[in-house]
């Protein structure tokens, strides 16, 4: 077989119970999916035991990865519809480090998962697992890696992956209500992916503004006004841990405010503030 033959041959179409047609996106993802680490994922239920109460809900972690993954290749096509640049590698990565964020899973899925290894969830043997393909597959997972792990800077991508409303609970919602046959009103993932994804993407984007214009301060005022606004502590906390005086503190971020205030408005400041703020803790 030609290169040729073996490039097309990836090119592959998934018939999905829940979304349809699905279409393996790029080789990387093939590949993923055709190694006997993923492969196992056929072999395990998504819903443990429900089966003994709920009959239909025999469905498994191979089908719930795939159509996160689905999921998230359209999200990334919805951004880029609206002007966002991702480039195919970020599209790759993203996708990969959905595919796999299950691997972790053992028999039953969460049903064993404090029984079969104490003291260590799912995701740490995922990233175990992604870290070994890693090695096999010469680095071609470091970005995905990266997102799966919050590192990447562009976060809005591990968002996609890891948040309150990322694509892994939009796919088992809907997947989980359809084979258990629970009569509720449909999750439409199109219409939620349209609206948070980017309020999400925008988010991200303007807490990116308010960091660059933190760090032209100076040094000393950029420590006190990130201890107070990103990190929460309080006046007197911060004081003794710089050795200043409550006073000091107070009149540092005063000065900080009035020099972020020359770039932005009040309100703009505030907003992005406690966008700011909010993330940190998520992290």
């Amino acid at each position: 077989m030609t290169n040729a033959h073996r490039q097309f041959n990836k090119k592959k179409i998934i018939n999905d119970p829940v979304y349809g047609f699905v279409t393996i996106p790029s080789d990387l993802i093939y590949d993923l999916i055709e190694h006997p680490y993923f492969q196992r994922l056929r072999r395990i239920k998504q819903l443990g035991l429900s089966n003994w109460v709920y009959p239909g809900a025999l469905h498994t972690r191979f089908q719930h990865v795939i159509g996160a993954m689905s999921l998230t290749a359209q999200a990334v096509d919805l951004l880029r519809w609206k002007g966002v640049i991702i480039s195919d590698e970020e599209k790759d990565a993203v996708c990969a480090a959905v595919l796999l964020h299950d691997m972790g899973h053992g028999p039953y899925s969460h049903t064993l998962e404090a029984v079969l290894i104490k003291d260590v969830d799912h995701e740490s043997i995922s990233l175990a697992f992604m870290q070994q393909l890693n090695i096999e597959m010469n680095g071609r997972l470091d970005m995905a890696i990266s997102i799966f792990t919050n590192k990447y800077p562009r976060k809005f991508l591990h968002q996609l992956v890891s948040s309150q409303l990322d694509m892994d609970r939009l796919d088992y919602l809907r997947r989980d209500k359809l084979k258990a046959k629970i009569e509720n009103r449909l999750i439409r993932a199109e219409h939620i992916t349209e609206n948070t994804i980017e309020k999400k993407y925008q988010e991200a984007e303007l807490v990116q503004i308010l960091y660059e214009r933190i760090n032209q301060l100076p040094d000393r005022m950029q420590q006190v006004f990130k201890l107070t606004y990103l990190d929460g502590y309080s006046r007197a906390e911060i004081a003794q841990m710089l050795n200043l005086s409550e006073n000091t503190v107070r009149n540092t971020n005063a000065a900080a405010m009035k020099a972020l205030r020359l770039t932005l408005s009040a309100e703009q400041l505030l907003i992005l503030i406690s966008l700011a703020g909010s993330l940190q803790m998520a992290n």
